[in-house]
């Protein structure tokens, strides 16, 4: 593998995705809607992902796509400077960016002109969560783009040209949402295959291999208080999770461990989970690495 090629896909490690169209693994992810953490890359044609539940399975990301994209925001390469969500004000706006192609163009302040750019920018907790006008369409915007790029790239997608390999999304109206589920506020959860914490959760065990077995009497459980950024710096949000110990920290003392950051997933969620939703709609995205070939 070529270096130009090992850095696009390394800028993929870390995250967060779901089943995709091409998937045949049956419950292998724990169902659809569960979310798992990009670790790694075999090659331009493989890709690693540990799943939420601890399951960690290589998968296909060139010609047959099992995984689609959840949230890149872990990443810390999709920073898309000077923009801003209109709804939560986020900014700028990390991870998948969603641009509204039925409103006008405003006119920026300082400017006599209108600028040509589209008005609307929201982040994914705001477009899932149906902020704006849920009858209008959107373009999902994956890297940073310039203002032109983006023109260029709408006009290409209402013109049907595959110049930019883009499809203005169905009316989130007209939408079908599935549930999204995994490490999110609520979930119960127990040390995970990237541990380096010592007897920090209470436990004297060590996980040091994917997928290793242990015994549900020895595992000290715990529970996700807050979905948090572990580095701000690098741009790299909502990869880390606060957990609060059962037994061990009683005075309300929590604990930052890392969900995709670099790929690391410090815990997996125990079975029989009791999960705090937030939906997805099912829409045409890019399937992982379909849009580097």
């Amino acid at each position: 593998m070529s270096e130009e090629v090992c850095s696009t896909l390394m800028s993929f490690v870390g995250a967060r995705v779901i089943r995709g169209p091409s998937w045949k693994w049956n419950k292998q992810d724990g169902g659809e809607g569960y979310v798992g953490t990009v670790r790694s890359f075999e090659s331009h044609e493989e890709v690693v992902v540990v799943w939420d539940n601890g399951i960690a399975a290589n998968y296909r990301c060139s010609g047959q796509y099992d995984l689609r994209i959840y949230d890149s925001g872990p990443t810390g390469y999709s920073i898309h400077d000077g923009t801003i969500c209109i709804s939560c004000k986020q900014t700028p706006i990390i991870g998948h960016r969603w641009k509204c192609i039925n409103c006008l163009p405003r006119q920026r302040t300082g400017e006599k002109s209108f600028s040509v750019d589209y008005s609307v920018d929201l982040c994914s907790a705001c477009y899932h969560g149906d902020k704006h006008n849920v009858r209008h369409r959107f373009v999902l915007i994956e890297q940073p783009m310039t203002a032109d790029s983006i023109n260029d790239l709408i006009s290409a997608t209402i013109t049907n040209s595959d110049k930019y390999n883009s499809v203005i999304l169905e009316q989130r109206k007209k939408s079908k949402k599935i549930t999204i589920r995994g490490i999110f506020v609520g979930a119960r959860v127990v040390r995970g295959v990237d541990w380096q914490w010592n007897d920090q959760d209470g436990s004297n065990i060590s996980l040091r291999e994917l997928n290793n077995a242990v015994s549900q009497a020895t595992v000290r459980r715990g529970k996700v208080c807050e979905i948090q950024d572990w580095s701000i710096i690098s741009g790299s949000v909502r990869s880390a999770a606060y957990v609060q110990w059962d037994g061990i920290n009683a005075s309300g003392i929590k604990n930052l461990y890392r969900v995709g950051f670099e790929g690391m997933v410090c815990y997996p969620p125990i079975y029989k989970l009791k999960f705090y939703f937030i939906f997805f709609y099912k829409a045409k995205y890019k399937y992982i690495i379909e849009s580097i070939r």
